[in-house]
């Protein structure tokens, strides 16, 4: 079958026990770029296995500092216009494949396309959550889709006025790591959006309006899970409570942060990363 002309584009640092089912389900794509920040435990013989092209993230290799810094540089360096970005544990399933080829043969550049990232725990396939469905563009054309400045981590892609987004059929899965993985993840991630240093107090408005905002998701989220517990009678496709907590303690870390920054304002210490 004739290769989807687009490039898939995907990070890596020592991902080698994930990398292979990323890869093999991005195997029709035309080019598969991946950015790697310097793996030693056997992710880049898995990458050039399946004959990915292999760049440097950046000039320092480790982990990612400034993701937005890399997604910018894997979308100058890609050989197509139409990029589709997957991370090194998740995995398209062939109904979405199917859809990715068709977004590609007949869409334009006015178009963007987002997917539906489906959480894996303990091998259960998890549908119902209180952040679920969880729906992400992850198909563009590079002439009207630009990543959104000054966020070293959450990146996200801006998308011109004159683009429509379209929803996909299938599934991204993404088999989630323990929950002692994840918190670790979440520190470091909290010290990447914080580490800015602060040279001026911020705004009370500023402050408030983020502290409100994370405050009320902190709050919101058990008890959206709660009510999907019951509605769909304590099934196994609901995401198990640990995993649930764990997003309300980020954002309550946010509010935490948020409040520091405005009483110490240039005396202020982030988040050890």
């Amino acid at each position: 079958m004739e290769k989807i002309k687009a490039t898939a584009t995907m990070l890596t640092f020592n991902n080698a026990a994930t990398v292979a089912k990323s890869l093999e389900s991005v195997k029709d794509f035309d080019e598969v770029l991946v950015l790697d920040g310097g793996s030693t435990d056997g992710t880049l013989e898995l990458l050039r296995r399946y004959g990915a092209r292999i760049e440097k993230q950046s000039d320092a290799p480790g982990k990612i500092s400034d993701f937005t810094a890399v997604r910018q540089r894997s979308f100058e360096l890609a050989k197509h216009d139409w990029i589709f970005w997957i991370d090194s544990d998740e995995y398209a399933d062939d109904r979405l494949l199917v859809e990715l080829r068709e977004a590609v043969e007949h869409g334009d550049a006015d178009s963007a396309y987002r997917v539906e990232r489906v959480p894996i725990i303990d091998g259960k396939i998890i549908r119902f959550g209180a952040l679920l469905p969880d729906k992400i563009v992850r198909l563009v054309n590079r002439k009207t889709a630009h990543w959104a400045k000054s966020k070293r981590v959450h990146e996200h892609v801006t998308l011109d006025d004159s683009v429509d987004v379209i929803d996909l059929q299938g599934s991204m899965f993404t088999p989630w790591e323990s929950l002692e993985e994840y918190q670790r993840r979440d520190k470091y991630y909290l010290g990447l959006a914080f580490s800015r240093p602060v040279t001026r107090r911020p705004s009370l408005y500023r402050t408030v309006k983020s502290i409100l905002k994370n405050s009320a998701l902190a709050a919101w989220l058990p008890i959206k899970w709660s009510y999907l517990e019951v509605r769909h009678g304590f099934s196994t496709e609901v995401m198990p409570w640990a995993y649930q907590w764990r997003f309300s303690r980020y954002y309550l870390a946010i509010v935490k942060e948020r409040l520091k920054q405005y009483l110490y304002g240039r005396r202020y210490v982030p988040p050890t990363v």
